[in-house]
C-alpha cells in the first residue's frame, strides 16, 4: 500500500511574464497549444502574467524552451517545485532577462540529467517569501 504522499507527485509552477510588449497582447492564444501539448494548466493570468502548472520539471522546462523558441512575445519565466511554488517561481522569473528562463536546484534536480541542458549556476539567492535562500540556474 502507498501513502498519499507516495502517490502525489510534486507539481513544477512555470511563472512568466510579458516583457517589452502590451500586456494585452494575445499571449493566451498563442501559449494555449504550447501548454497542451506539454500537458501543462494554467491556474492565473492576467495582465501580461501567468503561472501554470506542470506534472513534472521536465514537462515545465520543455514547455518554457518551447515558448522561448516559437513566440513573438518576449518572457521572463521562471520554474520551481517545492514549498510556496507560485511565488517563490515569480520570484525567479524576476531574475530572468527577457527571453530567458530562471529555474531552482529543485528543478535542476528533477531534470534528467541525459538532457542536453545547459545552466549557468546564480548561486543562493535570498528571495522574498522564500523559507530559505534557493540556488538560482539560468537555462543556457
Amino acid at each position: 500500500m502507498t501513502s498519499s504522499a507516495e502517490q502525489r507527485r510534486p507539481t513544477a509552477i512555470l511563472s512568466g511574464e510579458v516583457v517589452g510588449s502590451d500586456p494585452q497582447t494575445a499571449w493566451r492564444d498563442e501559449l494555449g497549444p504550447i501548454f497542451a501539448e506539454h500537458h501543462g494548466r494554467i491556474l492565473d493570468g492576467s495582465d501580461g502574467e501567468f503561472l501554470a502548472e506542470f506534472a513534472t520539471a521536465a514537462a515545465a522546462v520543455a514547455c518554457a524552451r518551447e515558448i522561448q523558441a516559437a513566440s513573438r512575445v518576449n518572457f521572463r519565466l521562471g520554474v520551481h517545485s517545492g514549498e510556496r511554488p507560485a511565488s517563490v517561481a515569480a520570484k525567479l522569473r524576476a531574475l530572468a532577462a527577457p527571453r530567458a528562463i530562471c529555474i531552482s536546484e529543485a528543478i535542476r534536480a528533477q531534470l534528467d540529467k541525459e538532457a542536453e541542458l545547459r545552466f549557468q549556476d546564480l548561486g543562493a539567492q535570498a528571495l522574498e517569501q522564500a523559507p530559505a535562500p534557493v540556488r538560482a540556474y539560468l537555462v543556457r
